[in-house]
């Protein structure tokens, strides 16, 4: 059975994974300071907190290139 982070991690990965590419995703994780967790565990160990955090600053910078073009 999944934990609560787990589960998150798959709907916010699984969001992130269809858009971003495996090297945004860790320059996210690297602003964050949970590189090392995703680099050690896998990004099913990263916390739910963590994963939302993730979604937001992907937002955030889709948000600002968007402005830039």
């Amino acid at each position: 059975m999944k934990t609560r982070a787990e589960a998150t991690l798959v709907v916010g990965g699984g969001i992130l994974a269809k858009i971003l590419s495996e090297a945004t995703k860790m320059k996210l994780s690297e602003r964050l300071g949970v590189d090392d967790i995703v680099r050690r565990e896998g990004w099913g160990a990263v916390p739910a907190r963590e994963c939302g955090n993730l979604v937001r600053e992907a937002i955030r910078m889709a948000e600002e290139q968007l402005q830039h073009q």
